[in-house]
Parts: structure tokens; C-alpha cells; sequence
């Protein structure tokens, strides 16, 4: 017997020509990412968007009218800062007279009238909160470059020069709540890696959930002729929030057998 098993888009109508608006606010103001309409579909006009495990088909329809009651409803991270970059660029948002318990949520109209509802709500598995403190003024909240991306960016708070072959510290100006059953993995960008060596230390860097200091790339330029220059406000590493599992060690008087043994180094070949 046949079933609905899924959601595959959501659709909305507007205007005719006015894709550059459509592409302002939701890639520029939402985040979501444009992608490109099959060539069947490409002449009808219209844009379609991607991100964060939802795509928005907007279509154009002549004499176009917004929806007086239907709308899509986006769960979002990141809430407050969201609706405080919407304001400053303009758009109307508007408060729900009636709160649901576990939710935050508040309603943003589009260039072309459609309503939208935006909405935070608490989930451990997936946009979970993080709670973050600044410590220093010049310190960036972490986020995600693109939609999908696992890595949070960490952001210099100093400008410094790191010499072939020397580490240095760098404080990222912010402490971190890792919530208890996670840890958190301080990477390395690969972009800085490939292109001038400039990698961590102690690739990867852990933050224990009870860790409540400030966050320090310990950073290694590992290119054997040139300096690298890092600009207050330039990403150096990404942070990235895995759940762990706590294990009991004990001791045994033997292991369980398995294929490779003991193997160890080069044990797998070349």
C-alpha cells in the first residue's frame, strides 16, 4: 500500500523578474543556497533553494498575490541573531500572540509579501544550542561558512606572524558550554593547511564538556621558507561538536582475538 514517506520541497509562488530579490533574502538573508532549476523548468522563471535538509521551489505566477494564511515554517539556529540581521536589512518580522511550550519562534515576510515562520526549538539532535561567552571584544560567535557544513569556524582575535617552523597561541576570545555526552574537536582549516602549512599543533585539539576557559588554537606553520600572517578577524580552525561515549576500563588477562592482531605500524602495507 502506498505511502507518504517524506517531504521533498516546499513551494511558493512570486512575482515575475524579481529573482535578484529572491536571491538577496533567501541565500543572503537566510543562508540557503541556490541551485540550479533543471533546463526543462529553467524557462518558466523563478528560483529554487537549498539548505540545511530543505528546498524552497519559488514560482513565478502572473498576477501574483502572497498567501493570506499558508506558509512554510523553518526550524533555524540561532534565532535571536537571525531576526536582529533580518531588521537591520529592513524586513518585517512579526511575534505570535499565542507561545508554544518548546518553541521560539516569530514570523519574517519576504520581498513579495509571503510569510514565512521561523522557528528554534530545543533538540539534541539537531540544532542544539550552544552557549558561548565572549571574552574578548573582538571575539566572533562561531558559525557555519555554508548550510551542511560539520565544522563551526574559530576566528582570530590578534594579528600575528607565525615564522617557518614556530608555534604560536592564539586566543579565539570565547568560552564554550559542550553540552555533557560531547566533545569538542578544534580542526584545522584545510584551505590554510594546503596553501601555506599552517596547521594545529595537537591536530585534534579537544574540549572536554567541563572545560569552561578560553578557546586557544595551538597553531604550527610547518612551511619550511615563508612566514604566515594572520589578521585579527581571519578564520584558523573550525570546531566540531561529536557525542562520545564514556567507557569503564578495566584490566583483563587477555584480549579479544581478532584479525589484525598485533599488528602495528606498516602493519597494513604501503
Amino acid at each position: 500500500m502506498g505511502s507518504v514517506i517524506g517531504l521533498h520541497h516546499v513551494q511558493l509562488a512570486m512575482p515575475p523578474a524579481r529573482e535578484v530579490e529572491a536571491e538577496a533574502f533567501y541565500s543572503g538573508l537566510l543562508g540557503l543556497e541556490r541551485v540550479t532549476k533543471p533546463p526543462e523548468l529553467e524557462g518558466r522563471g523563478g528560483c529554487w533553494f537549498r539548505g540545511w535538509g530543505v528546498e524552497l521551489h519559488l514560482g513565478v505566477e502572473d498576477g501574483f498575490l502572497p498567501a493570506r494564511k499558508a506558509h512554510p515554517a523553518l526550524v533555524v539556529a540561532g534565532l535571536d541573531e537571525l531576526r536582529t540581521r533580518l531588521e537591520g536589512a529592513g524586513v518585517e518580522t512579526v511575534d505570535d500572540e499565542v507561545r508554544l511550550e518548546g518553541q521560539r519562534r516569530f514570523y519574517a515576510f519576504d520581498p513579495f509579501g509571503n510569510r514565512l515562520e521561523l522557528l528554534e526549538r530545543p533538540d539534541p539532535e539537531a540544532g542544539a544550542s550552544l552557549p558561548v561567552m565572549r571574552l574578548r571584544p573582538e571575539a566572533v560567535l562561531p558559525t557555519y561558512a555554508h548550510p551542511g557544513d560539520a565544522g563551526l569556524d574559530l576566528v582570530s582575535t590578534l594579528d600575528i606572524e607565525i615564522r617557518p617552523g614556530e608555534r604560536a597561541m592564539i586566543p579565539v576570545g570565547i568560552a564554550v558550554a559542550i553540552p555533557e555526552g560531547h566533545a569538542g574537536l578544534v580542526l584545522p582549516r584545510s584551505g590554510l593547511a594546503s596553501k601555506w602549512g599552517l596547521t594545529l599543533a595537537n591536530a585534534p585539539g579537544l574540549i572536554d564538556s567541563g572545560y569552561r576557559g578560553e578557546v586557544t588554537c595551538a597553531v604550527v606553520n610547518l612551511d619550511r621558507d615563508e612566514a604566515v600572517t594572520i589578521k585579527r578577524g581571519d578564520r584558523i580552525a573550525q570546531l566540531l561538536i561529536v557525542p562520545i561515549r564514556l567507557m569503564a576500563p578495566e584490566w583483563a588477562d587477555e584480549l579479544p582475538p581478532s584479525t589484525r592482531g598485533a599488528g602495528g605500524f606498516g602493519s597494513s602495507g604501503s
